[in-house]
C-alpha cells in the first residue's frame, strides 16, 4: 500500500493512502520538546491536510506522543480543529493508537472524550494493525 507523504517535520508526519481513503498522522517522541504554539501550528497543518485530502477515515498515531496537553490546549484543539472538521468534513471514523505513558494517555483520552459528541466515531488501540483493520471495516 503506497502512502503519499503530505507533510513531515521533526515532530509529525502526515500521509494519505488513496486506495483506503485514509489519512494517517504520526507523532513522535520529539513532541516532548514542542511548545504549545508550535503544537497548535502543527494541528492547523493537520486540519489543512484533512481539508485538502478529504479522507473517509483518519488514524492518529500518538503512541510515542510526549507533550502533556493542558486543559486549555485541549479546549483550543476541540474548538479550533476537532469540532470544525467534524462539521465540515465527511470522515466518519477516527482511530487513535495510544501512548504507553499514562499521563499523556489520560490527557489525550480526556481531549477526545470531549469531542465524542460530534459525528465522528472514535476508538482507541495499542497497535497500528488493529486500528487500520477497524477503520477500514464497513459498518463497525
Amino acid at each position: 500500500m503506497e502512502a503519499k507523504l503530505l507533510y513531515q517535520d521533526e515532530y509529525i508526519s502526515i500521509t494519505f493512502e488513496e486506495e483506503n481513503n485514509l489519512l494517517i498522522d504520526t507523532w513522535n517522541e520529539k513532541s516532548e520538546n514542542l511548545s504549545e504554539e508550535r503544537f497548535k501550528n502543527l494541528l492547523l497543518k493537520f486540519k489543512e491536510m484533512v481539508e485538502q485530502s478529504n479522507p473517509k477515515y483518519v488514524l492518529t498515531d500518538v503512541s510515542t506522543f510526549m507533550l502533556p496537553m493542558t486543559p486549555e490546549l485541549q479546549e483550543w484543539t476541540v474548538n479550533t480543529i476537532t469540532v470544525p472538521l467534524s462539521k465540515e468534513k465527511d470522515y466518519s471514523k477516527h482511530g487513535f493508537i495510544m501512548p504507553q505513558e499514562f499521563i499523556a494517555n489520560l490527557s489525550i483520552e480526556q481531549f477526545t472524550e470531549e469531542t465524542n459528541m460530534n459525528a465522528v466515531i472514535t476508538r482507541y488501540f495499542d497497535e497500528l494493525k488493529e486500528a487500520k483493520k477497524w477503520l477500514l471495516e464497513e459498518n463497525s
